[in-house]
């Protein structure tokens, strides 16, 4: 339900790398330039911002209603698992967020280490 793979495509508009001549153009569209003067790169930070908040509320959202309402109100996620360990989904999503923030944070390559 919450997956990780919804907010790479905000995070690939922030995802800049550097040129030879200290330039840095996003990796996703190599013509657009990293520069927060230009209006077509500030749109799409800005969008990248908004899609990372958006998100960000979307887990926050489905964390008080799993806390809140239990098993009952995701029975068809839970079916196997049992009513004591319900809660597990929401430290496998958090764990997978991190790890891609991790790896993301260490790579050179930002869109590769989505898939690493």
């Amino acid at each position: 339900v919450l997956s990780v793979f919804f907010l790479q495509p905000a995070v690939q508009g922030l995802d800049c790398t550097e040129t030879v001549d200290n330039r840095r153009f996003l990796d996703i569209e190599p013509a657009t330039e990293c520069n927060v003067d230009l209006e077509e790169y500030s749109t799409i930070r800005g969008r990248s911002y908004i899609g990372i908040a958006m998100w960000t509320g979307c887990a926050f959202i489905f964390a008080a209603v799993v806390i809140r309402g239990g098993q009952s109100e995701f029975a068809f996620l839970a079916q196997k698992m049992k009513p004591k360990l319900f809660w597990w989904e929401l430290l496998l999503v958090l764990r997978k967020v991190c790890a891609m923030l991790a790896v993301t944070g260490l790579s050179s390559r930002k869109v590769e280490a989505w898939f690493w």
